[in-house]
């Protein structure tokens, strides 16, 4: 495994604090409605087409305009296309995404009585493509065939938290990665949807918590990207220690929010190497970034 220089960037990431309380995960309210904030999007969006820039830790590539009804809860690239999931009940839904106007393709809703939580794209036992989403807090999860969007099979799991956050697909041991909004990392069967083991998550020796939206890197280190909730940050994960061995910051992507904008979330690979798309909670954008 390359080893990488771990670099240190604000905000920090910290632990439970009364100014800012990790407990408020996400959350059980109705969806904001879009009228008090519509002309305020309108003009987010005309800015958005000049917002290309130079961070310290990332470049942005290209601003598509995202669907602001959507509470991300994950993004997937597989086979060329981009898939979006996303949360609240009677809100969820899994939907294909276009890379080239991030207009929504394709949709399809989740059962009204579930909370649809993270997605992760990845090829089963018989070569048939498929999406994997969890749900927040009914332990129950789907697999889509990712042609037809089809369930092809319902499942049920477990967590420490009895919740379900994020989920990535480690191709290469044909395992799942999944969080719960602990300081842990679950590692499922491929096939059985059995945990295999867990890591926990540490940076400088601590626990750190409310691990959300993640995605496996390619790139042979076995690490992944995830953000972490409450945070402007992308943080990578070893996969065998749990430990973070990098921190971009994501402070300065997307500042004049629109009233209903909520927190960073949503990462995924694109066809490049390096580069990544990324968005928030009821963002009007869709960010391709290249890290740095």
């Amino acid at each position: 495994m390359v080893t990488r220089p771990i670099v240190v960037v604000p905000p920090p990431i910290t632990t439970n604090s009364a100014n800012n309380p990790p407990q408020a995960v996400d959350s059980d309210s109705s969806p904001p409605s879009d009228t008090a904030v519509q002309e305020e999007e309108n003009d987010d969006k005309e800015k958005s087409k000049q917002n290309i820039h130079n961070s310290g830790d990332y470049i942005v590539l290209e601003v598509l305009p995202h669907d602001t009804t959507s509470f991300t809860q994950g993004l997937t690239f597989m086979n060329g296309r981009l898939y979006e999931g996303t949360g609240y009940e009677g809100f969820s839904k899994l939907m294909e995404l276009d890379t080239v106007s991030g207009e929504v393709i394709r949709s399809v809703p989740v059962d009204s009585k579930y909370f649809g939580e993270g997605i992760a794209g990845f090829v089963d036992e018989t070569g048939r493509s498929c999406i994997i989403q969890l749900t927040y807090h009914a332990l129950k999860g789907f697999i889509y065939d990712a042609n037809t969007f089809e369930i092809i099979r319902e499942f049920d799991f477990d967590t420490v938290t009895k919740e379900g956050w994020g989920i990535t697909y480690d191709d290469v041991n044909q395992q799942f990665v999944v969080s719960d909004g602990s300081h842990f990392l679950y590692f499922w069967d491929r096939d059985t949807l059995k945990e295999t083991r867990r890591v926990t998550v540490t940076w400088n020796k601590r626990n750190i918590p409310h691990i959300n939206e993640l995605e496996f890197l390619p790139d042979g280190n076995h690490e992944i990207l995830a953000n972490v909730f409450f945070h402007n940050v992308l943080v990578r994960i070893d996969l065998e220690t749990g430990r973070i061995t990098q921190i971009h910051n994501f402070t300065d992507l997307y500042q004049d929010r629109i009233l209903k904008a909520d927190v960073f979330n949503g990462v995924s690979i694109t066809d490049k190497p390096n580069e990544f798309w990324v968005t928030g909670k009821y963002w009007p954008h869709l960010y391709r970034i290249k890290l740095l």
